[in-house]
């Protein structure tokens, strides 16, 4: 911006850009929630929002905060876009998921859960040490015996700020008065939404600890 005048110095994606390493994509389960062409627009807000919400599911989880700003690239960049499509980026999936106690558990569940029918293989190590695994399971196992007071916290803070807004004259609002509202209400709705993620979490955790139950049991074997 020079004075008054707006100069587009670059309107077009990169393309001389050389990406190094082996990506995999997949749109199995993302397909439901973004069905159709997806504007630009959509998935820039999409992949800023998916970076905030991961990024408070890992802090909340107990994970070191220092290795999380690390991994921002990751947190960043766990959803594609190409020709219209949403995509995500298994590498990055799998890499947060390395965070967290029983990878290849959770990689199985995950993949199930996003009806994913064939499995990559990932060769990362996780980055999880003994200590952590104990202070985690620990934590976990509290959370989840207090978890329906976590929702209902939840829910009462997205009521108390989401129910006002629609009294809320916006056309009064100049631009830079709509752009702190809109941080403000980022701020006390999406940097709480890590509840619903752990919900899906756990649901992940169950359906894949019954799945191996009736497996190990033979329950899924005919009479």
């Amino acid at each position: 911006v020079v004075g008054n005048k707006i100069y587009v110095l670059q309107s077009r994606p990169i393309t001389s850009a050389k990406r190094k390493g082996e990506r995999l994509w997949d749109n199995s389960n993302i397909a439901e929630s973004y069905s159709g062409v997806t504007l630009p627009l959509t998935i820039s807000f999409a992949r800023h929002i998916y970076s905030i919400v991961y990024r408070e599911v890992a802090i909340t989880s107990g994970i070191p905060r220092d290795l999380v700003d690390e991994n921002k690239n990751l947190f960043e960049n766990m959803l594609g876009f190409f020709k219209g499509r949403f995509y995500y980026n298994m590498y990055n999936w799998y890499r947060l998921l390395s965070f967290f106690p029983a990878f290849e558990f959770n990689k199985d569940s995950m993949e199930n859960m996003m009806s994913i029918t064939e499995s990559a293989g990932f060769k990362e190590s996780p980055k999880t040490s003994k200590i952590f695994k104990i202070r985690y399971t620990m934590r976990a196992l509290y959370r989840f015996l207090s978890f329906n007071q976590e929702l209902s916290r939840f829910k009462d803070n997205f009521n108390r700020v989401h129910k006002p807004l629609a009294r809320r004259d916006l056309s009064i609002f100049s631009e830079e008065d709509l752009l702190m509202f809109y941080y403000d209400i980022e701020s006390k709705i999406l940097h709480t939404w890590h509840t619903p993620v752990d919900n899906d979490f756990l649901a992940m955790f169950f359906y894949g600890l019954l799945r191996k139950l009736i497996k190990k049991w033979k329950l899924d074997q005919g009479n």
